[in-house]
C-alpha cells in the first residue's frame, strides 16, 4: 500500500479517539550482518581511499554491541577515509526499503561519518541525507552527516557527550546506542524513476572521513551494529490518517449522535487483493479490529478498494 490512501468519511459519529491502519505485505530481509561469532563480519569488506598508505581498518570489537558480543569500529584517520561496504544483494520484486543500523559516533566534531547506497553493483552511489532519513538526530536532518554533535542535547537520550576539544573527551557507554532508519526506496526500490521494481546489485558503505585538523583530540571513534535493510512490495510502515480537513469536519463532540455512522473506504495502491486490518477505539477505549474485504481487486500493481461501517457507537 503507498502511503497515498485515499479516503471518503460521511455521517459523523460522537466519537473523541478514532484511526485506523493497514496492514503490511511480507517483510524480506535481503541483507543482515551483526559482526558476531562465528561467522563475524562475512558480509562486508573493509579499505580506505589512500593508496598505498598502512591505516587502521573498519574491525569488530566486543568494546560495545547491540548484538552480543560483537559491533563493527574505526577511527578517524588523517586525510584519509575508512569504509566498509557490504556484500551485494537484490531487492528485485520490492519497491519499498528501508536501512536499519544501530550506532555510537562518537567521532570528532570536525569529521563526517555518513552513508552511500549503490543500486548498480557499486558503479554510482547516492549518499543518503535528510530526505531518506527517518532517525531522529536533528543534526544528521541539518548536515547530512553523523559525528559528536549529531546527539548534542544534554537534557535528551541519548546524548554524544558533547565536544571533545582535547584528549579521548567523554567516554560512550551502552546506553548511547541509538537505532537509525533511512528509506531507501526511491534507490534500490521504485528507484530515482519511481517505476522500478527493485534491483539486482545493491551495496551500501559506510565511510567515516576526515575533513579538518582535530589536534589532541582523540575521541573513541564509529561503532555500529545490527546493519539491515528490508524490502517489501507494499509499505514497510503502515500508513495512517488524520483528520486534517479545513474547516475543521473530524468526528470530535457531543454534537454527534450515537445512531450516526462513519464510512470509510480505501484504496490500495500496488498491492493486490486480500484482507486488510482496520482499528478502530472510541474515547480512548480499547481497540476493536476488524477485517476489510476488497470489493475491487485485481492483481499488482493495480488496486483495491475496502469498504467497512463504523456504526452504533454508545
Amino acid at each position: 500500500m503507498k502511503h497515498r490512501i485515499r479516503r471518503v468519511l460521511s455521517a459523523l459519529v460522537f466519537i473523541a479517539s478514532w484511526s485506523a491502519m493497514a496492514q503490511t505485505s511480507p517483510i524480506t530481509v535481503v541483507f543482515h550482518e551483526k559482526f558476531d561469532p562465528p561467522s563475524g563480519p562475512d558480509s562486508v569488506t573493509t579499505f580506505h581511499t589512500t593508496p598505498g598508505t598502512t591505516i587502521p581498518y573498519w574491525n569488530d570489537t566486543s568494546a560495545f554491541s547491540v548484538s552480543a558480543p560483537n559491533s563493527y569500529h574505526a577511527k578517524i584517520v588523517p586525510f584519509d577515509s575508512v569504509i566498509f561496504e557490504t556484500d551485494a544483494f537484490a531487492t528485485t520484486g520490492n519497491i519499498f526499503v528501508r536501512l536499519t543500523f544501530d550506532q555510537i559516533c562518537k567521532v570528532h566534531f570536525g569529521q563526517q561519518a555518513y552513508v552511500r547506497v549503490s543500486n548498480n553493483n557499486g558503479a554510482t552511489w547516492t549518499r543518503l541525507n535528510s530526505t531518506h532519513y527517518r532517525g531522529t538526530s536533528g543534526g544528521f536532518n541539518s548536515t547530512g552527516y553523523f559525528n559528536e554533535l549529531s546527539y548534542a542535547n544534554p537534557n535528551n537520550s541519548p546524548y554524544w557527550g558533547g565536544l571533545t576539544t582535547a584528549g579521548t573527551g567523554v567516554a560512550p557507554s551502552a546506553t548511547w546506542w541509538v537505532g537509525e532508519t533511512f528509506d531507501i526506496s526511491s534507490i534500490i526500490g521504485n528507484g530515482p524513476s519511481g517505476t522500478a521494481q527493485g534491483y539486482a546489485s545493491c551495496k551500501i558503505q559506510f565511510i567515516l572521513e576526515y575533513r579538518s585538523p582535530f589536534g589532541t583530540a582523540n575521541p573513541a571513534g564509529w561503532f555500529v551494529d545490527n546493519v539491515k535493510v528490508e524490502a517489501a512490495p507494499c509499505e514497510l510502515i503502515p500508513p495512517t490518517y488524520t483528520f486534517d480537513l479545513i474547516p475543521r469536519k473530524e468526528p470530535i463532540g457531543a454534537r454527534y449522535q450515537s445512531s450516526q455512522e462513519i464510512r470509510l473506504k480505501a484504496q490500495r495502491l500496488r498491492i493486490g487483493s486480500g484482507l486488510r486490518s482496520l482499528h478502530h477505539r472510541l474515547n480512548g477505549g480499547s481497540w476493536t479490529t476488524v477485517q476489510m474485504n476488497a470489493s475491487i481487486s485485481t492483481s499488482c500493481p493495480d488496486s483495491a478498494e475496502y469498504f467497512y461501517t463504523l456504526s452504533k457507537f454508545e
